[in-house]
């Protein structure tokens, strides 16, 4: 983003550094929320993932776990689901937070 293009989603366009920052923390908070989500009867250890697309969608995703370890789907799978069903499209940005918030 430059300093000439409207700020997205509510984040004042102060410069490109905090818009920058501003940007990881409303994605941090979103994959943090949804990682609450995430159904881990087994290991105990949410897993929570929050992109934004080129054309500035937010797309999410949690653990799932299952007795058969291997089907398992993992936060990051889950995200990719939600971004190719609702069109498709490119990731610009992407955090994803494990169950200690690492």
């Amino acid at each position: 983003m430059s300093n000439s293009e409207p700020a997205q989603r509510g984040i004042p366009e102060r410069d490109h550094a905090s818009a920058d920052d501003a940007e990881f923390d409303e994605l941090l908070a979103v994959a943090r929320e949804i990682a609450e989500r995430a159904y881990t009867p087994y290991s105990h250890f949410r897993v929570g993932a929050a992109g934004l697309t080129e054309d500035g969608r937010l797309v999410r995703g949690c653990n799932v776990e299952n007795a058969g370890y291997g089907v398992t789907l993992c936060a990051e799978c889950g995200m990719i689901s939600e971004l190719i069903a609702g069109g498709g499209g490119r990731l610009r940005r992407f955090v994803c937070v494990g169950g200690d918030e690492q």
